[in-house]
């Protein structure tokens, strides 16, 4: 598939910026300081290497061109200009750079498939051109003054390309009749320095190769100035969650930069209110990684995470004939009476709890960031008043019936029997004794409560 080419202005507020160095595909000097008047040089290793092409010719008025490669590793260089390196022989330091063309190709030069994405072999792109300090020599000239290297600024218009692996190919002219030349990369000890391409005129590409010893390949000095246009990600990569409750993911934007419009789209989507969402909420059950793909309109596409982690209280209790006891440890704890609207008992915050009164209990757990409440328990608390040691229940386990005796006088003493839920399921008035049926009631134990002249007394039955 052909690699897209998108052309934008530069009016385009998104990509308005100070062009940076995108990229450098190697210096043009190998020697500092050791050139004319402490110029840096360009020094072809000829004894130490036996290397012998001191200059590439890319000459437009012979047709011949160079060509090197780049890879766009973002998601689009915005692409302002291109700076090319030439020489020609005899000139001095004042630039007799008169013209340079180029083609941006989406593969390697006339290569079956490639296509030309920028430029052409007749334009001008030519900006500015100006010495770079640095002469091109050979070991045995060094100090020589007869090749100053010059930098040509080239105009690529901002053009806008996609990721991949591009080539430039390109040519130079000048006012004087040798070249223009290309001095390759100079590495230091080092003669093998690229991939770079030449052709000729009539002849087809070839690998640009050193006429020294081994025929060295070399790479071709430019720089690429721009802006890198990526998707952004602002993803808020942990939450903390409670169990049953919902959240919100991703950032404030979720992301910036791109071009156009940003999709997104979450997984899993099971536990989302919109997978299409910037920002959707999550209800999950437990603690969930939920990813996220980020797409621009031209297909750009960046990937993120986040972690909900859900806090799960175990809100069990054991229950004994006159304690509770959270199970959860490393919590705070608040226990309750559930028969009073859940109100709180001062001073009841610890894992256990020891009632003095019968009644319905639970337990507020929190952990810090969430909290979670038990179920209702019901401790039945004997003997607490002056009923206790005068009343009489038989039989106790009950079948039927239930004989309640007491042993004084006593006028308007109400029962109340209630389950162990709490929920009061028989009540009535006696004097001294009465006999209540409890067929109806299911198998299990209640609290009866008996309570008259200003007395209370509380009593564990069971019924089988």
């Amino acid at each position: 598939m052909k690699k897209s080419l998108f052309v934008l202005s530069f009016l385009l507020a998104t990509f308005v910026s100070q062009a940076q160095i995108l990229f450098d595909n190697g210096p043009i000097y190998n020697s500092i300081g050791t050139g004319a008047s402490g110029a840096n040089e360009s020094v072809l290793m000829t004894t130490t290497f036996g290397m012998g092409t001191i200059g590439f010719g890319n000459q437009a008025s012979a047709f011949n061109r160079i060509a090197d490669d780049v890879v766009i590793s973002d998601c689009y260089w915005r692409i302002d200009s291109v700076v090319f390196y030439a020489y020609q022989t005899g000139s001095t330091t004042t630039s007799t750079i008169t013209a340079v063309n180029v083609r941006m190709w989406d593969s390697i030069p006339d290569a079956v498939g490639a296509s030309v994405v920028f430029g052409d072999t007749l334009t001008n792109r030519l900006l500015r051109t100006d010495w770079t300090g640095v002469y091109r020599v050979t070991e045995t000239t060094i100090g020589a003054t007869t090749r100053p290297i010059m930098f040509n600024v080239v105009d690529f218009e901002g053009i806008i390309v996609p990721a991949g692996t591009y080539w430039f190919d390109w040519q130079s002219a000048g006012s004087l009749t040798s070249g223009p030349w290309a001095a390759p990369i100079a590495l230091p000890d080092t003669n093998i320095t690229g991939n770079g391409m030449q052709r000729m005129i009539g002849a087809t590409w070839n690998n640009a190769l050193d006429g020294g010893t081994g025929n060295p390949a070399q790479g071709f000095p430019f720089k690429i100035y721009g802006e890198a246009i990526n998707i952004t990600s602002n993803v808020v990569s942990e939450i903390e969650a409670c169990e049953g409750s919902s959240v919100v993911l991703g950032g404030s934007p979720l992301a910036t930069g791109g071009i156009g419009s940003l999709d997104f789209a979450w997984t899993p989507a099971s536990t989302l209110n919109d997978s299409t969402l910037e920002n959707p909420l999550a209800s999950p059950l437990d603690t969930t990684i939920y990813y996220v793909q980020i797409s621009d309109s031209l297909s750009c596409v960046v990937f993120d995470s986040v972690k909900v982690n859900v806090h799960i209280i175990d809100n069990s209790v054991t229950v004994t004939d006159s304690s509770l006891v959270a199970n959860a440890s490393g919590l705070s704890y608040q226990w309750v009476d559930c028969n009073n609207a859940y109100a709180e008992f001062f001073g009841a915050v610890d894992p256990l709890f020891e009632p003095t009164l019968t009644g319905n209990f639970a337990v507020i757990m929190n952990d810090g960031l969430c909290a979670d409440t038990s179920d209702c328990n019901m401790i039945i608390v004997d003997g607490l008043d002056d009923y206790s040691d005068r009343v009489t229940l038989y039989p106790n386990p009950a079948d039927d019936n239930l004989f309640i005796s007491i042993k004084a006088t006593a006028s308007n003493v109400e029962y109340r029997l209630f389950d162990m839920d709490g929920r009061m399921v028989m009540s009535g008035e006696i004097q001294q004794q009465c006999n209540i049926s409890v067929q109806g009631l299911e198998n299990g134990v209640y609290n009866l409560q008996l309570s008259g002249d200003g007395v209370t007394s509380s009593h564990k039955l069971i019924v089988q």
